[in-house]
C-alpha cells in the first residue's frame, strides 16, 4: 500500500533496526467505511472502490469506474444461477453454449425453427411463400 499523507500505521523496526521499518497495518479514518457488521473485513481507497467480506459468507466488490479481471482463463463456477444486470453485455468473440439459450418466450432452437420453417401471403398471388432459402444456423 501507499497511504495518502495523514494515513496511520502501525511500524514494525525489523531486527531492530528504524531504517529497516516494515508496515504492519495502515489505515486511514477519514476514508474508512463505517457501516462494517461484526466480523466483517473490508480493503477500501480514499475514493470509494472496496472489496468487503461480507456475513453469510458473500464477497462484494464496489468500482467507481470499471472492474478490470485480467487473466489467460476465467472460470466462474456458480451452483444456481448467474446475473447479469445490465442494459448491455458485449463480448468481443465468439458465444457458446452447451445447454439451451432462451430469449425470454422461447429458446434460440425455438427461434431456429420458426424462422426456418415459416411463410406468409404473398403480395400479388394471395398464395403463401415458399420457406427461406437460407436457414438459421
Amino acid at each position: 500500500a501507499r497511504p495518502l499523507k495523514g494515513a496511520e500505521a502501525i511500524a514494525a523496526a525489523v531486527g531492530g533496526a528504524r531504517g529497516h521499518l516494515d508496515g504492519l497495518l495502515v489505515g486511514d479514518r477519514r476514508h474508512r467505511p463505517k457501516n462494517l457488521a461484526p466480523g466483517e473485513v473490508c480493503l477500501y481507497t480514499d475514493e470509494g472502490d472496496e472489496i468487503r467480506f461480507k456475513r453469510g459468507r458473500i464477497i462484494g466488490v464496489t468500482a467507481g469506474s470499471e472492474l478490470q479481471v485480467t487473466a489467460p482463463k476465467v472460470t466462474v463456477t456458480a451452483s444456481t444461477s448467474v446475473t447479469l444486470d445490465t442494459p448491455k453485455v458485449i463480448a468481443t468473440g465468439d458465444i457458446e453454449a452447451a445447454g439451451q439459450v432462451r430469449d425470454g418466450v422461447g429458446s434460440m432452437q425455438g427461434m431456429r425453427d420458426t424462422y426456418n420453417g415459416h411463410d406468409h401471403d404473398e403480395n400479388d398471388s394471395g398464395g403463401p411463400t415458399d420457406t427461406p432459402n437460407q436457414g438459421m444456423s
